[in-house]
């Protein structure tokens, strides 16, 4: 299991083939229970793990508007479909310490309106804001364009802008999969 992983939390995560309990979970205060839940979708959700993934989903009620950056603090991986059609999610601050970002992970957050990736992230899975129908602006932090899967920006219907740093804009332009948003990448402006 990666040393990356706190210590309070390595029980719940999927290496141990564990899935917290609705009494581990109600035995936390609300802030810590949504943490926790915060740090198992990340860690844990995907494809094969529809049904966990569902229960995790019923569990945060809907409640869930925005990720801040210390709630997902020491996560190295977003894994696929973390935050699948959280739809009332309008905010989400990814830490430095991710370094991918999995398939679907974000896809249906209709109410996302923009995000900013890090330096730290050198992969993108595929469709990860696709149906981001409020998506206006993504703003990556890195020179060197991370790895990007395909239809990442699919299904948006509106001006949506992606802000890189100045000295690599014709880098993302002629990336792989980046080149198909080429039109909507621009320079980070200067403060």
């Amino acid at each position: 299991m990666s040393d990356n992983i706190p210590e309070w939390l390595r029980p719940y995560c999927k290496q141990d083939a564990y899935t917290p309990t609705e009494e581990d979970i109600e035995s936390l205060e609300p802030q810590s229970r949504k943490e926790m839940l915060l740090k198992y979708a990340a860690l844990n959700s995907g494809g094969e793990e529809e049904d966990k993934y569902a229960a995790f989903k019923a569990r945060v009620d809907g409640s869930l508007t925005e990720v801040t950056a210390e709630m997902l603090q020491g996560i190295t991986k977003i894994c696929n479909y973390a935050f699948f059609e959280f739809l009332i999610l309008t905010s989400i601050e990814i830490p430095n310490s991710v370094t991918s970002i999995g398939g679907y992970a974000f896809s249906g957050c209709s109410s996302l309106t923009s995000i900013t990736i890090p330096n730290s992230v050198t992969s993108i899975g595929s469709s990860v804001f696709y149906s981001c129908s409020r998506l206006t602006s993504v703003t990556v932090k890195a020179t060197t364009p991370p790895t990007l899967g395909s239809n990442v920006f699919s299904n948006i219907y509106t001006s949506l802008v992606i802000y890189v740093p100045a000295e690599s804009v014709d880098a993302y332009k002629a990336a792989t999969n980046w080149s198909t948003y080429a039109d909507k990448i621009q320079a980070i402006p200067s403060d």
